[in-house]
């Protein structure tokens, strides 16, 4: 009696255990699954405009790769020389600096050479200098930014993709300076782009 209650046990909870594995939820979309993970550094050029004239930018950024070809990180990116004297109050910013949230889309990775498609997501300001020098009154505009366009990336070595590219600028003032305020366009623009990415790439994942 007691064999045949264990075993009437058995029967029963490994039928349970069927059903409600069945009735996993079934969903409209599907996560990808995760097989590879990198980290990557990317120091950048940009010759972008400002005020409507091309003028040289630096940047940074740092993301995570999630299989070879989403990744997620974050940016700053500033005038190479900024001028900090000016003779006359102008319209014009003299530099600008930015920084925020980096998204990234890469189109048939494990190609020599394929294509990314960059989004860059964040908030800066802009300044006219005010015949002050570095440490005087720079009248500090703040922007939202947001920027993206397309690029052409290659696979030097396992470790290392160069790339180039054009990218368009669109900001909106958040708060203009109470000095000398600036258009809400002057982040606006074209930007030649190119740079280099460092990090082990097609890192596998493994829980």
């Amino acid at each position: 009696m007691k064999k045949s209650t264990i075993a009437a046990s058995v029967i029963f909870l490994m039928t349970a255990a069927s059903t409600f594995a069945q009735d996993a939820p079934k969903t409209l979309f599907n996560a990808p699954k995760l097989k590879n993970i990198s980290v990557i550094i990317n120091p950048e050029y940009q010759n972008g405009q400002l005020s409507n004239n091309f003028t040289s930018f630096k940047g940074l950024s740092a993301s995570v790769v999630f299989n070879n070809t989403f990744s997620l990180g974050l940016f700053s990116t500033s005038v190479l020389n900024p001028n900090y004297v000016l003779n006359t109050v102008t319209s014009d910013a003299a530099n600008a600096r930015y920084g925020g949230l980096k998204l990234e889309y890469t189109l048939k990775p494990n190609s020599v050479i394929h294509f990314t498609f960059p989004l860059y997501i964040g908030t800066g300001t802009a300044q006219a200098t005010q015949n002050f020098g570095r440490g005087g009154n720079r009248s500090a505009n703040s922007f939202f930014v947001a920027q993206t366009g397309f690029q052409v990336e290659a696979n030097l070595f396992k470790f290392v993709k160069l790339y180039t590219g054009s990218t368009y600028r669109f900001s909106d003032l958040i708060n203009a300076s109470s000095t000398n305020p600036l258009s809400s366009s002057t982040l606006y623009g074209l930007s030649f782009d190119v740079g280099l990415k460092f990090g082990v790439f097609g890192k596998t994942y493994k829980k």
